[in-house]
């Protein structure tokens, strides 16, 4: 087993090179598209694998999880090898003398370096065509913009077999942890949509493999919370007993049996954003597909729903119910003597230093994570359930758009999740514009 880091500069966004230079509405917006068409990629890959379209992937995908520590906001991912003949062999080291960085390194972290250095992400994003037309179906469509870039320029692979089990089985810590990110906020600025009063909820969806084990639907979903203006704040790849999910929901598809070991994976998500629970259950749609066709033909039950029988996913209504949800499956767990480890609250942190802009370099880099993650004992622990600060931003409508539009440009903003603040109106040189 290998780890997959993907680092993240805020929730949904993915750090990709050069992005330190600046936040641009267009870098930002880039950095949502990869982050969406990664994570329904690694969830295509999680066994037992049924899609046929795409490059072949010499890994699956067994763990994924997002969680804050203290070297940064990171999606982690565990691979195994998609050839049992490979997984037999893959903690063998074979000589490479082609490149410095692999020699030393097993024939399994040699084969995803491979692959990763010569895939470009658009590669494996076949449906991406397909996800384009189904949502011009819907009222002002975001459509994703994946951009041309390696998979090795936007993930770092470590060639430590342990690394994954310290990535993993360190104990979540208790519920939310706030993350600075680099938005700009101007105090001084007049608040005058406080009276709109937009009230940030938390939603939680759990997912079963009916919904992510077809990517189309998956990046369709994803794509439409990323339109609602919601943040993805939690995102698990669990492996719950079946009576954990008998206490949820009492409505599973058929394939999740009591039969102990061979029920599938279910991917739990937390949505942070304006009114989340309304917003999220008109992106999912009623239950009966047959109703979701007639009241939400744009919902993910009328489009991807077969029967009622084989529910696409769960979501919690009521404050109670979600609550108990978040702490059910992003929440920690106290030890057995009733003592809940936070770690040192400031410590003298080592791990807030610039990660290397080309994640190919990860041989050099691997020492130092091996020892950053001995340390995490001491430090705070990981976090599963992510907030971010706020930031404000400046939109400058051109005079090409007439006045008579303003309402519809400050609708889309608040259904997005924005507060307006201040409006002025000024005459730019062609310069300064």
């Amino acid at each position: 087993m290998l780890l997959m880091t993907i680092w993240l500069s805020s929730c949904g966004q993915v750090a990709t090179c050069g992005q330190h230079s600046g936040r641009f509405p267009d870098t930002v917006l880039t950095a949502a598209s990869i982050y969406q068409a990664l994570v329904t990629w690694l969830l295509s890959l999680v066994p037992p694998s049924k899609v046929k379209g795409g490059l072949k992937a010499p890994f699956q995908v067994l763990g994924l999880q997002q969680v804050w520590r203290e070297d940064g906001l990171a999606l982690y991912a565990c691979l195994i090898p998609s050839d049992e003949s490979l997984a037999q062999n893959s903690t063998k080291i074979r000589k490479h003398k082609a490149k410095e960085a692999l020699r030393g390194t097993s024939i399994f972290y040699q084969q995803i370096s491979t692959y990763l250095s010569h895939t470009w992400l658009p590669n494996v994003i076949w449906w991406s065509r397909e996800l384009t037309s189904r949502l011009q179906n819907q009222l002002y469509p975001l459509l994703p913009e994946i951009p041309t870039v390696r998979l090795n320029c936007i993930t770092a692979l470590n060639p430590d077999p342990k690394a994954v089990e310290k990535a993993f089985a360190m104990p979540a810590g208790f519920y939310w942890q706030t993350v600075e990110t680099d938005e700009k906020y101007f105090p001084n600025s007049s608040d005058i949509g406080a009276s709109a009063n937009i009230d940030t909820e938390v939603a939680v969806a759990l997912l079963f493999e009916t919904l992510f084990r077809t990517p189309l639907a998956v990046h369709h979903m994803l794509q439409l919370i990323l339109s609602s203006g919601l943040d993805i704040c939690g995102l698990r790849l669990l492996y719950p007993q079946h009576s954990l999910l008998l206490s949820s929901t009492d409505k599973l598809p058929s394939t999740y049996t009591p039969e102990a070991g061979k029920a599938p994976p279910v991917l739990a998500l937390g949505l942070r954003g304006p009114k989340a629970r309304s917003a999220l259950q008109d992106i999912i749609g009623p239950s009966d597909p047959q109703l979701a066709s007639l009241t939400d033909c744009g919902s993910i039950n009328a489009i991807y729903c077969r029967s009622q029988a084989e529910p696409l996913a769960y979501l919690p209504h009521t404050d109670s119910r979600v609550h108990r949800e978040l702490c059910l499956l992003f929440g920690g767990r106290a030890c057995c003597n009733e003592v809940l480890h936070v770690g040192v609250q400031n410590p003298a942190c080592k791990y807030n230093k610039s990660r290397p802009q080309s994640p190919s370099s990860n041989r050099a880099n691997a020492d130092q994570e091996r020892a950053d993650l001995q340390d995490m004992a001491l430090s705070r622990p990981p976090a599963t359930l992510v907030s971010t600060t706020k930031g404000d931003v400046i939109l400058v409508v051109s005079p090409a758009v007439p006045p008579h539009a303003y309402g519809d440009v400050i609708s889309t903003c608040t259904q997005r999740g924005f507060t307006l603040q201040g409006i002025r109106q000024l005459r730019l040189s062609p310069k300064r514009a």
